[in-house]
């Protein structure tokens, strides 16, 4: 069982991706954009050339796996995401890649003002309330949408983005098996 407090990406880490976007923004080719969908996975890199970003590469392809075991998908999807790698000639091994919007789900939630240091638990106990599965078999992380004033009472708006942390698992290992990072 993982600890609630857990659930929560840490917001440290936002600095560092904010580095390792500006890294990304120096090298010659972007990581690889995937979107793997119920029926059909798609690939597209782009490339500087000239000081400007130019399409480079496009993939897609169709695929019906509805009947097999999540292993046997897994491996197949794999073995897809290879071989359309290789034949549209992607460059490099790392990619972005997001859920299935039916895995991701998006709350949005209004808290009253308060310590920042409490903001965490009062997003996990909102999660708690409105998910359809326990905060302690999910990832959760929020973004701040708004500060208002009602009534002279302040208000921050967020919006909660959480999934199960086994469908992130799997889309992780299927990235891994397809030997992209």
């Amino acid at each position: 069982m993982h600890d609630p407090a857990s659930c929560i990406v840490n917001h440290a880490s936002w600095g560092i991706m904010k580095l390792q976007m500006n890294q990304l923004l120096r090298q010659q080719y972007s990581p690889i954009g995937l979107e793997i969908s119920q029926d059909t996975i798609r690939m597209i890199q782009v490339k500087k050339q000239s000081g400007k970003w130019m399409l480079y590469r496009v993939a897609q392809e169709e695929f019906n796996l509805q009947e097999q075991e999540p292993e046997a998908l897994r491996y197949t999807l794999a073995e897809k995401i290879r071989a359309m790698k290789k034949d549209h000639t992607f460059y490099g091994r790392q990619v972005v890649s997001t859920l299935s919007n039916v895995d991701v789900d998006i709350l949005p939630v209004r808290l009253p003002a308060s310590d920042t240091n409490g903001i965490e638990g009062e997003i996990i106990e909102n999660a708690r309330t409105r998910l359809s599965y326990k905060v302690d078999q999910a990832v959760i992380d929020y973004l701040p949408i708004e500060a208002l004033k009602k009534n002279g009472k302040g208000e921050n708006s967020f919006w909660i983005i959480a999934s199960q942390r086994e469908r992130v698992e799997q889309h992780l290992s299927l990235i891994k098996a397809a030997g992209l990072h």
